[in-house]
């Protein structure tokens, strides 16, 4: 019972970082066309 309690956490955490792997360069993205909203939206004409 313990042993598979492991895997289950072992388990959770490589989906963790997969998820992580798999979301991260979007989010980073994302945040990079917000900013160059922001710059474009509040630049002074």
């Amino acid at each position: 019972l313990m042993c598979y309690a492991f895997v289950n956490l072992l388990n959770a955490v490589y989906l963790a970082l997969f998820l992580l792997f798999v979301f991260e360069p979007q989010f980073i993205f994302i945040c990079d066309i917000w900013y160059q909203v922001d710059e474009a939206t509040f630049e002074p004409d």
